[in-house]
């Protein structure tokens, strides 16, 4: 039997991923969107998941829920979703008595609110905040955006495989197991980016309904504070003081609409779908980069560590060499297998550069110390360590 070059089969293979996840026109953008489904889709997907959630609360006893918030959530959502760039999809939203600190939106425009969430928000103005950012995953279409990477990566994966066997060539089988694994490294980065295009235009709708922009961002600098999620590039979901950071940085522009909402101009006449434009896809957009902004004074001092663990405060930088050194102490009584830096750069304006998370895999003994250097990023001034994951021996 014939057996054709494993390259070529692989490129078929992506080929007829690619074929499986046809591009249409992005609402926010106009420009194109890796997506094979419709709105009808979204829209029937959503009803129907939404169906089976609402089932599952109401034997879980958290529904009927408080009908005053019930009817709080509806208002807001009303006001947000008329300047979206899809004011007309079926719009609904579900308060639950769920303890739960936490808010989804499925496809289009299905919202569940649970009552936990007021461990995370203060006030309505937060609330609006949780609303408009869910608004945005439906209006970006991220929930079928995300099912259809899903479905064209596994299709890559299966076929990747069969090519494998196909080609009978030793290593071949280790080549595609390579790729599995950078496929279930790259295919959750997608949702980080996404929850930056959330917290982006998520902002702006709040704005233009008449909501001030500052609740989300007191959102995630409360949350920094306690934070004890480390940044994490392959994690599903951007770090706390990374987001306050960002968002910070997005603040003008959310303050210009909000001023104009509250002087009168109504942003539901310019609301709708980018249909006739031709834009770039969000992917042009890095969300997942870092946006340079101004981190506030109290959510730079949680970077500083915690004194009596394992100490990171001795480093030393050099701008010649664009090098820095920091000592990593161990002064627990426990012995270390290994541990994982939050790396966070900053220049002269305490301006975030970039925040990077880096493994170390050796034994710190406890009473030991280990020297570890990095090269530092292009206008890095300063920068701040902090232990957050440690593996004992």
């Amino acid at each position: 039997m014939r057996r054709f070059p494993i390259v070529a089969l692989l490129l078929a293979v992506a080929l007829t991923a690619g074929a499986l996840a046809g591009c249409q026109t992005d609402p926010i953008t106009g420009g194109r969107q890796f997506n094979m489904y419709s709105i009808d889709d979204d829209i029937r997907f959503g009803q129907d998941a939404m169906k089976e959630f609402l089932d599952f609360s109401r034997r879980e006893g958290w529904l009927p829920a408080n009908p005053a918030m019930q009817e709080k959530c509806e208002d807001i959502l009303y006001q947000i979703a008329r300047v979206s760039h899809l004011p007309d999809l079926p719009w609904r939203i579900y308060y639950t008595e769920n303890p739960t600190p936490n808010a989804f939106c499925l496809p289009g425009g299905q919202i569940m609110i649970f009552a936990g969430i007021w461990k995370m928000i203060e006030d309505d103005k937060e609330l609006a905040a949780v609303i408009a950012h869910e608004v945005t995953h439906a209006t970006a279409r991220h929930g079928t955006e995300r099912l259809t990477t899903v479905m064209a990566m596994q299709a890559l994966m299966l076929a990747a495989n069969i090519a494998a066997a196909a080609s009978g060539k030793p290593g071949a089988a280790r080549s595609v197991e390579a790729m599995n694994q950078m496929i279930y490294v790259l295919v959750p980065a997608y949702s980080r980016i996404q929850e930056f295009e959330a917290d982006h235009w998520g902002m702006l709708y709040m704005a233009k309904a008449g909501f001030d922009p500052h609740a989300v961002i007191h959102i995630w600098e409360r949350a920094a504070q306690t934070d004890t999620i480390p940044f994490d590039i392959y994690a599903t979901h951007p770090g706390h003081a990374e987001r306050a950071a960002s968002l910070n940085a997005l603040l003008p522009e959310a303050m210009d609409c909000y001023k104009r909402a509250l002087a009168g101009e109504d942003f539901a006449a310019m609301a709708g779908p980018a249909w006739d434009k031709k834009g770039e896809t969000r992917r042009d957009v890095d969300y997942s980069m870092t946006v340079p902004g101004r981190v506030p004074e109290s959510v730079f001092q949680s970077f500083t560590f915690e004194p009596g663990k394992v100490d990171v405060s001795n480093c030393h930088i050099d701008h010649d060499s664009g090098r820095v050194t920091v000592v990593v102490a161990n002064t627990t009584e426990r012995d270390i297998e290994d541990f994982t830096l939050d790396i966070t750069f900053y220049d002269d304006d305490r301006h975030i550069v970039t925040t990077v998370l880096h493994r170390q895999k050796r034994d710190l003994d406890k009473g030991k110390r280990v020297h570890l250097t990095f090269r530092m990023p292009e206008g890095t001034r300063n920068v701040k360590f902090r232990i957050v994951k440690i593996k004992w021996d």
